[in-house]
């Protein structure tokens, strides 16, 4: 075999290639296959050995917060844009989405919690990457008021002069 990538090799004897190719590219691997007992009868194949680049991919926004609007990207590079992109293990927390044409995570989330994924993406020639994720959502800091209430007395009638009260919601509450 002939044309083949930096750091690989053809075994003759498996008739394998093997190695840990250096460059990314297209390579036209050149194999020939000639008769032992009629050397001069060979045949010849090109086959096109592509070689994809390792896909790097930016950093989330690791932490959000329910009924806070979330904007981060997954955006990949050292490929050939464009690139497209998915969720291939794993879900995003509740209220996000990937955009399939940016890798953009944006939404609001819903649900409180800790969500693993996994955005796979792959570039305009066909080469597939992807990255492991963790968010973190979660709750808004709630404060109930007020922060001190009346005194009762043992025996005696008791009725709160301010009603409780929360803020931080981001809705009713109960």
């Amino acid at each position: 075999a002939t044309g083949l990538p930096p750091g690989m090799s053809f075994n003759s004897t498996t008739r394998k290639l093997t190695g840990t190719p250096t460059t990314a590219g297209v390579y036209p691997v050149v194999v020939t296959a000639t008769d032992s007992t009629y050397s001069t009868c060979s045949g010849s194949r090109t086959i096109n050995l592509r070689v994809c680049p390792v896909l790097n991919f930016s950093s989330l926004t690791t932490t959000g917060i329910v009924g806070t609007a979330y904007t981060s990207s997954a955006a990949a590079s050292n490929g050939t844009g464009p690139y497209s992109y998915s969720v291939s293990a794993g879900t995003l927390p509740p209220g996000l989405t990937l955009a399939t044409g940016s890798g953009a995570v944006t939404g609001t989330p819903t649900t409180s919690g800790t969500y693993n994924f996994t955005i796979a993406a792959t570039d305009a020639t066909s080469c597939p990457g992807s990255q492991d994720y963790t968010i973190t959502i979660s709750c808004p800091t709630i404060t109930v008021t007020p922060n001190t209430l009346a005194f009762a007395t043992v025996g005696s009638g008791y009725s709160q002069t301010v009603a409780f009260g929360a803020v931080g919601l981001t809705g009713a509450y109960t």
